[in-house]
């Protein structure tokens, strides 16, 4: 990829499970025979690391791809080169060892091959960790041209098993070995001796919940590792359909990822389909994968190599793809309309599959917004998903971007995206299928069209096919999680922030949500990504109807309201009977908190004896003014109700709490830092007239936004709160408590959760029990500045002990006592 650097260390080791290049599997020979232990060395010098450093710093400033390995020449064939032993039926068996003095991997590349049939070819490394093939006669190209895939280590060794019947027959020469090098990447915490997990943290796989309906466009994507002249590269790119839907292998990638090859170098590329987690997780080995060795370009834009126009490359691949790769020719959309939504699926630095999403529309640019030729690029912004804020990195050029329907609209070119990436700078360029149709030159040999619509048909969207490609599937429906919601008493309970997908299956479907809300707020809903006219209301908790948005056809709707305090419902529902379930709706209803001016009619209270009376069970609005400033209030217990319960909440700083007895003795204080809330509990106290002090800690004041104070008495004693602990205590995890609080505490059935943050964003919140199971997971948006987010416990959770987080550094333990 065109950003910072392709990283070299993230390179693929493929383990033994592996399928190799449409290979038959299967042992090598000497692996269980008795075979003679001395077997021809060839020996590789070491590369001079230091230039070739220096070399790949200057390309960089270039803005030219790293390389991932040097080739050296070789000219090692069955009659120079290897050991022969012949078996006592005539069979014979050829081996050869290639040392290469310093590599962390090596691949190999030949000429001239050409394997009778009955023979096998085997490729292994040192320790006989890695085994590749066994090819045959199924394997020979037209051209004579073939290579096999990387193994770990310095050491490879050539196994190639030959029949009596086809004795002198089999021919080939290895002509380069492809030394792959250590380099230090400063993006990078990847390693030659780590495969899976090459790439950022941040990156999210493509099983995880991000991908649940993108499953059938991940099996069109592949990672290139490419040979150009003497290095070889890391690019990604995807299967594409054509107008015919007749399966042929086109393969789109991008121009920069090395589309200046020579043929020969094109016939020795190899693909790798179907390198991914099977779940969310990263594997502890390395996933079964799919190889395709061998192409041919078709057509490119701009000058070779370069990422000039909109830096598209169309490949055709030497042969079909088999159809047990389960592999799917992904559909493509080559109208300028920007698509609203969608992900790219992608290799980052070799790795296994990972998804990024983007959920702003798309908008038209030049490349890198410099002085490029002007709307040859999208601008894709990526957002924080369920499972982390996924990105792209070197080895993800070329992959695709899809569009909302699942649809190819570019590839990617480049950005400044990273896991350490600014949310500012969490975006990058992808050439445009608009533009790649006709607009890069006036022949075949730069546009897309005459080999995606051959016929001419005039067809600018197509929807992709699985084997044998009459299968013309679009997108995978949508999965709606929160059905049945079809009522208000079967509504489904959301958080402020979180985006909700779902569908509109039949014509009387209606999806219903409910939101709960405890203090007075602007609510925002906004429902968008459309495949038909819906609409959207906001109601009250008797279902009345507040507010109402009707757009006409797919555009967005949004609502706008201000409410107090109170329990709402959002209602989703087709127009006139509208229906659409081939992509999901996008719901996201924000609840941003109004602050109301506050008048204090108590003061002055600033002292004991000026203490403002006021009756217990009322909620008490004032202000702490100034740094200096102080309240007291006075209220009457009885012999009938002598337990008290003080509650201060609301708080627009770090404000504390305490309580004296008749005497003016203190008997409670609560100082729980940041803006959480205070309790204090004092049960059985002698009748009389108690005081409430409240202040703010360290001079903490404002002079225009109200805490609220309660003073509750009760003839039943009241649950005290937990000890409090210290902000080292009760945050498991890095950052300081100041900017994370939750209360009340104990949780009931919600818990609300206060996060001060430095910028916009969108935050997971995620509830696990002591055992480590996750029982709330949901995505909350967050705004700059202060943030109160309502977190609903699930219905079934039983009463215990759980941990809140809020990302890395803010985790907190908390007690749920539903009683």
């Amino acid at each position: 990829m065109q950003k910072t650097l392709f990283t070299l260390l993230g390179i693929l080791f493929l383990s033994l499970s592996l399928k190799a290049q449409i290979s038959n599997g299967g042992r090598p020979y000497s692996f269980a025979a008795a075979l003679p232990e001395e077997v021809d060395t060839k020996k590789v010098g070491a590369l001079p690391i230091a230039k070739l450093r220096e070399e790949d710093e200057a390309n960089l400033k270039q803005g030219l791809p790293l390389r991932i390995g040097m080739i050296v020449p070789a000219s090692y064939s069955l009659s120079n080169s290897g050991t022969w032993t012949t078996l006592r039926n005539g069979d014979r068996i050829w081996r050869l060892n290639i040392q290469v003095d310093g590599a962390l991997a090596t691949s190999l590349y030949y000429d001239n091959f050409r394997l009778p049939a009955g023979s096998r070819l085997y490729v292994y490394n040192g320790d006989h960790s890695q085994v590749i093939g066994s090819y045959s006669d199924a394997n020979n190209a037209e051209t004579g041209l073939f290579a096999t895939e990387i193994l770990k280590g310095s050491t490879t060794v050539l196994e190639y098993y030959e029949p009596k019947a086809v004795k002198g027959q089999g021919r080939f020469t290895i002509t380069g070995v492809n030394n792959i090098y250590s380099n230090k990447i400063p993006e990078s915490k990847s390693s030659m001796d780590k495969t899976v997990g090459a790439s950022g943290s941040c990156n999210v796989n493509v099983n995880c919940p991000e991908g649940a309906n993108w499953q059938n466009q991940k099996r069109a994507v592949a990672k290139i590792i490419f040979k150009n002249g003497s290095s070889s590269y890391l690019c990604t790119g995807s299967l594409v359909n054509n107008a015919r839907k007749n399966c042929k292998p086109y393969f789109l990638t991008a121009n920069h990822c090395g589309s200046n090859a020579s043929a020969a170098d094109f016939n020795q590329w190899i693909f790798y389909f179907n390198y991914e987690a099977p779940g969310c997780t990263n594997p502890s080995g390395e996933p079964v994968s799919n190889t395709i060795t061998g192409c041919v370009q078709r057509a490119r834009s701009g000058d070779a190599g370069s990422v000039d126009g909109s830096d598209f490359q169309l490949l055709e691949f030497n042969q079909s793809v088999p159809s047990s790769y389960n592999v799917y020719y992904a559909g493509w959309n080559a109208n300028a309309a920007a698509s609203p939504s969608g992900v790219c699926i992608h290799h980052p630095a070799g790795d296994i599959k990972k998804i990024s999403a983007y959920s702003a529309p798309l908008t038209a640019t030049n490349y890198g917004g410099g002085g490029s030729a002007p709307y040859t690029h999208w601008k894709a912004i990526w957002v924080q998903t369920t499972t982390n804020w996924s990105v792209t990195e070197g080895g993800s050029s070329g992959s695709p971007l899809f569009n909302n329907n699942g649809q190819i609209v570019g590839q990617l070119s480049g950005g400044p995206s990273s896991c350490n990436a600014t949310a500012a700078n969490k975006f990058d360029y992808y050439g445009k299928m608009d533009r790649s149709w006709t607009s890069m030159g006036s022949d075949a040999l730069h546009q897309l069209k005459p080999w995606l619509d051959p016929d001419n048909t005039g067809v600018l969207s197509l929807n992709g096919s699985n084997y044998p490609c009459n299968d013309t599937t679009g997108p995978q429906k949508c999965t709606d999680p929160y059905e049945p919601n079809n009522t208000l008493a079967t509504a489904a309970t959301i958080s402020s922030g979180v985006d909700v997908r779902g569908n509109i299956n039949t014509a009387s479907d209606s999806d219903y949500f409910k939101i709960v809300i405890a203090d007075t707020s602007k609510i925002t809903i906004v429902l968008d990504n459309l495949g038909a006219n819906f609409d959207v209301r906001l109601l009250s908790s008797t279902g009345a109807q507040l507010a109402i948005s009707q757009k006409t056809g797919t555009q967005a709707d949004s609502i706008s309201y201000n409410g107090p305090a109170a329990i709402y419902y959002v209602q989703v529902y087709g127009k006139n009977g509208a229906v659409y379930d081939s992509t999901c709706y996008r719901l996201i209803t924000t609840v941003t908190p109004i602050i109301v001016a506050c008048t204090d009619i108590l003061e002055p209270n600033n002292t004991l004896a000026t203490a403002a009376a006021i009756a217990t069970g009322t909620n008490i609005r004032a202000l702490i003014a100034t740094s200096t400033d102080v309240d007291y209030y006075k209220f009457t217990t009885t012999a009938a109700q002598p337990h008290i319960e003080v509650l201060l909440a609301n708080l627009p700083g770090d404000y504390d709490v305490k309580l004296y007895n008749p005497a003016g003795t203190q008997i409670g204080i609560s100082q729980n830092g940041s803006t959480t809330s205070e309790r204090i509990v004092y049960n059985n106290g002698a009748p009389g007239t108690y005081s409430v002090q409240v202040y703010g800690y360290s001079g903490a004041f404002s002079a225009s936004q109200c805490y609220q104070l309660t003073a509750n008495i009760s003839s039943t004693p009241k649950v005290a709160s937990p000890a409090a602990k210290s902000d080292k205590q009760d945050i498991e995890e890095g950052k300081s408590g100041k900017d994370f609080r939750i209360y009340p505490v104990p949780v009931k059935d919600r818990v609300f959760v206060e996060i001060n943050s430095h910028e916009n964003r969108l935050q997971v919140i995620t509830v696990t029990d002591m055992s480590g199971k996750i029982v709330y997971n949901q995505q909350h948006r967050i705004v700059a500045g202060y943030n109160r987010l309502e977190v609903v416990m699930p219905a079934a959770l039983k009463d215990g002990i759980y941990i809140i987080a809020a990302g890395r550094g803010h985790t907190k333990k908390f007690i749920m006592q539903k009683q």
